[in-house]
């Protein structure tokens, strides 16, 4: 009896262990395969992803979609976002924010306005904004701190824009320049992180705001407005100067052309009527008198050529009126 409970409770005990550890067979298999298909990824459309081996970049990188690498600490995943990033550059206009913008601190340490001085030695104000996308996702994570990129971006820019105002006077900035002054900052910008290496590259910038100080904007205005209007003024003359010129060129190829056409007809004309003299000159040499008679005739002819004329007395003495006739002398010169 006490060998059958003993043979029971080893039975027991041996049941128990066996579930035991299938349990904690269970137990660890669902961990290996939550833990293998937590190293599933998924790369938004975006972004791009880095996967690091032993911290070390497998390229190429991870394109949108669903990925999967090796388990920590064997792969480390690092994102870099892919769509257009903006900076708002207002180092050089007041702001009234609490950042630690290169404006806010010269107004909190120094109480000086910010601005930038044009090469003629003049004070504007500006701001822009830069526009800017991620190139190349291995040197924006490793030949730079990709933390530190805005901020780089933002002085680089600072630096260029006072360093290109310096270099324009007011007139140039202010009469329609700043298209010019935009794609010079833009230039100098890409060709300074070209230098850095940093795997970027800017868009686009626009000038937000290009304006004197307060003090003096209405006489800059007021300038401004003078060579806008000396301008129309010049545009308005040079255009009715080319509608006058057009016109008075017009008028004389018109004039021309009538002068070489007149000159035709008579040309043409004294041509025909010299080779008569010619022909009649030539007559008169082999008879003359046949000749002179000829053209006496002819003369005549034309002379006498009239209508029937009529002139009337009053009364004659039967009190009836008198019409005398003068018949032409054709007929006896021409024989007809």
């Amino acid at each position: 009896m006490k060998e059958d409970n003993t043979r029971g409770i080893a039975g027991l005990a041996q049941s128990v262990y066996q579930g035991f550890k299938y349990f904690m067979l269970s137990i660890l298999a669902i961990l290996v395969i939550l833990y293998l298909v937590s190293n599933i990824f998924k790369v938004s459309q975006n972004e791009i992803a880095i996967i690091e081996r032993f911290g070390k970049p497998i390229l190429p990188p991870a394109m949108p979609g669903v990925h999967f690498a090796m388990p920590y600490p064997i792969d480390r995943i690092r994102k870099v976002p892919i769509k257009f990033q903006r900076i708002y550059i207002n180092d050089f206009i007041d702001v009234d924010t609490k950042s630690d913008s290169y404006s806010n601190i010269l107004k909190k340490e120094f109480n000086i306005s910010p601005y930038c001085i044009t090469g003629d030695n003049n004070i504007i104000k500006l701001a822009c904004t830069v526009q800017y996308k991620i190139i190349d996702p291995v040197k924006y994570l490793y030949k730079i701190r990709s933390s530190s990129l805005k901020k780089i971006i933002h002085f680089s820019t600072s630096n260029i824009i006072m360093h290109t105002v310096a270099s324009c006077n007011i007139d140039y900035i202010f009469t329609h320049r700043k298209d010019a002054i935009r794609d010079e900052i833009k230039l100098k910008i890409k060709k300074s992180l070209k230098k850095l290496n940093a795997g970027v590259d800017i868009v686009f910038i626009e000038l937000k705001e290009i304006s004197p100080p307060e003090d003096v904007q209405e006489a800059f205005d007021n300038v401004i407005n003078s060579k806008n209007e000396k301008e129309t003024i010049i545009n308005m003359a040079n255009t009715r100067k080319n509608k006058n010129l057009y016109e008075a060129t017009s008028n004389a190829d018109r004039l021309l052309m009538e002068a070489k056409a007149y000159k035709k007809r008579l040309v043409s004309k004294t041509s025909g009527k010299l080779n008569r003299y010619e022909k009649l000159y030539s007559n008169y040499l082999s008879s003359p008198e046949l000749t002179i008679e000829k053209l006496y005739r002819t003369s005549m002819t034309e002379i006498l050529k009239t209508p029937v004329m009529k002139f009337s007395r009053s009364k004659n003495a039967d009190g009836q009126s008198v019409k005398l006739k003068l018949m032409p002398f054709v007929d006896q010169f021409t024989g007809m």
